[in-house]
């Protein structure tokens, strides 16, 4: 039994050393996504968002075997496994379980910013629109055309 759950726990710590690369490729590509967001290179932000989305699938695999492996241990968290891996001799779980918590919080983190920058250049688009709303309104030419000219000197109190 207990050579057993030795295995099970090599078997979890090589699964959250996996996880631990793809979430640290997560995050690297969360930090390359920030500076095309910031220079607004959408082709490149296109690319990035296809490639976090294929790493991020890939760690579906990943997740479903690390729940059936802590099932397997009869233990219901990765802190009650790390115990048992510590009381078994099984070398670098607490480590690995560290790295892969930290990476994810990194991620994560990365991505909140990701999200504010998002909802920033929203809401200057928003804002940018509403004062060009209040200053122009579109109109149509002689030749059918759209053209803008100006209509009214106040603008919008939101803008």
């Amino acid at each position: 039994m207990t050579i057993e759950r030795q295995a099970l726990l090599h078997e979890l710590l090589e699964i959250l050393l996996e996880e631990e690369a793809l979430l640290s490729r997560l995050s690297g590509l969360s930090q390359i996504q920030r500076q095309a967001l910031i220079n607004s290179q959408f082709a490149a932000i296109e690319s990035i968002n296809d490639e976090m989305l294929s790493t991020a699938n890939n760690l579906v695999p990943f997740e479903r075997e690390r729940s059936s492996l802590i099932e397997k241990l009869a233990v219901t968290t990765l802190t009650e496994a790390s115990v048992l891996a510590q009381g078994l001799g099984v070398a670098g779980f607490a480590a690995a379980q560290q790295r892969l918590l930290a990476a994810a919080a990194e991620f994560r983190s990365g991505q909140e910013q990701n999200a504010s920058l998002v909802l920033h250049a929203i809401r200057l688009r928003d804002r940018w629109m509403n004062f060009l709303g209040g200053k122009m309104a579109p109109t149509y030419g002689a030749g059918g055309k759209r053209e803008v000219t100006q209509q009214r000197q106040i603008v919008s109190k939101t803008a």
